[in-house]
């Protein structure tokens, strides 16, 4: 007897437990992490505003030295300079870096953790000038927004690690810019350039910041561990 035909075998699924790889699958680990921290259809206002903030400052520059970070302006009374301090930058690269890096986590921060970034905004900015201030004496000037950034990117690393550990993206993220910081202290200048020869990266700003995000992700933990019934 012949064999009678071959069967024809058709949408084959895939095992449960096989994930897709390469574009495909980076994809779908990106998707992930926007469904931890999803938006809801709101397009961050808080960090727009603060954005678009920033860029008035930016295209008025006579505003700098009315509002930077000055030690001397701060020790006279210029209390204000905590915060706004945070909202100049050394020139449009700068501006560009800082801000489009602020969105980009305020997409995510204002979808998952909208309460804690609102305190963050109000809270963190102290954080970074104050440890400026007190821990290297020797910057007279601070600006920009890049401590403020790590803190919410250690917290954003923290909360999606612990959600998927197994995951690179978010080690990758910290790790990355732990090695930015270590070539920064070496080489005395960031990746960015500033309008001023004289400005050097803020090394102890992005600590300051860190801190903050080490102790606002401790906080969330216990928050959600206290909503878990039992």
């Amino acid at each position: 007897m012949l064999p009678g035909p071959e069967p024809q075998i058709k949408n084959v699924a895939k095992p449960a437990g096989e994930k897709p790889r390469g574009v495909r699958g980076l994809w779908r680990k990106i998707g992930e992490y926007v469904g931890i921290f999803r938006q809801n259809g709101v397009v961050a206002p808080v960090f727009l505003a603060v954005s678009l903030v920033t860029f008035v400052i930016q295209v008025v520059p006579g505003w700098r030295d009315e509002l930077i970070f000055d030690r001397g302006a701060f020790e006279a009374g210029e209390w204000w300079r905590l915060w706004t301090g945070n909202l100049v930058h050394f020139g449009w690269p700068h501006f560009l870096a800082d801000t489009a890096f602020f969105l980009i986590i305020g997409w995510f921060m204002e979808g998952g953790a909208r309460w804690l970034a609102r305190v963050g905004l109000l809270f963190m900015p102290v954080a970074v000038t104050g440890t400026v201030y007190l821990f290297d004496p020797e910057m007279t000037r601070y600006a920009g927004l890049s401590g403020i950034n790590v803190g919410f990117l250690v917290f954003l690393a923290l909360v999606g690690w612990e959600k998927t550990p197994r995951d690179w993206l978010w080690a990758a993220a910290l790790g990355l810019h732990v090695a930015e910081v270590t070539l920064e202290a070496v080489w005395g200048h960031g990746m960015v350039m500033f309008d001023d020869s004289n400005v050097r990266v803020a090394t102890i700003a992005h600590v300051g910041g860190a801190a903050y995000g080490l102790v606002a992700w401790g906080w969330w933990k216990r928050r959600q561990r206290g909503r878990r019934p039992g």
